[in-house]
């Protein structure tokens, strides 16, 4: 790596458990120095690093009691707990001025629900950005089902006005892209055309259900 990169990067770093340990012994002359909290930043980036290791963690739970007016419990079941989350994903090219355009249209949408604009955005290829638009709630709280997907439906159309178009929906979503755009035109042809006999997925992206249909399979 440091071969490949050599010349194309000012400075590299890399972690490693021996580099991890260091920077737990070190967190609190670290803080009284710099004033940085290393210690809240190791317990994000530590089941991180333990997943690219093989390790599982269900850390990433904690983001979806977001909205709940009481902490995550020791055994988190965001399902049971009443949970409320929905991603919104497009796909920009790989480019400033596109990170900052769907990024504006997520806040304002967003912010106009009620919402945080929770995005994060992530280098695929050297050609495309993949943004997640989180949409976290709780589902205990009347009414806010129908808020985040008013929400959630309305970022799809603001976006995809701005030729940004989501790379992976909702079951809902799938049954509601149908308006007769020219990307919901492409994913029917796509269906008909590989899927004909709806084994996979059987009723989504199309409009008219075909007159045969068997093995089907929902994924």
């Amino acid at each position: 790596m440091r071969r490949a990169l050599k010349g194309r990067a000012s400075r590299l770093q890399f972690l490693d458990d021996r580099m991890l340990r260091l920077a737990e012994r070190c967190a609190k002359p670290y803080e009284w120095i710099s004033g940085w909290k290393l210690e809240r930043t190791l317990a994000v980036l530590k089941p991180v690093y333990g997943l690219m290791k093989g390790i599982p963690t269900d850390h990433p739970l904690f983001s979806t009691y977001w909205r709940k007016k009481t902490p995550p419990p020791v055994q988190m079941d965001p399902d049971r707990d009443g949970c409320g989350l929905l991603w919104c994903s497009p796909v920009a090219p790989n480019r400033g001025s596109d990170a900052l355009a769907v990024a504006d249209v997520a806040t304002r949408v967003t912010l106009t629900h009620g919402f945080e604009p929770q995005i994060s955005m992530t280098t695929i290829t050297d050609r495309a950005l993949a943004c997640i638009i989180s949409l976290g709630y709780d589902r205990e709280t009347p009414g806010e089902d129908g808020r985040a997907m008013a929400c959630y439906h309305e970022l799809l159309t603001r976006l995809a006005a701005e030729g940004y178009h989501p790379y992976r929906l909702s079951l809902g979503a799938m049954n509601a892209m149908r308006d007769g755009t020219d990307y919901c035109r492409l994913l029917e042809t796509l269906k008909r055309t590989l899927d004909p006999r709806e084994i996979l997925s059987p009723g989504r992206y199309v409009s008219v259900q075909p007159a045969v249909r068997t093995n089907k399979c929902n994924f």
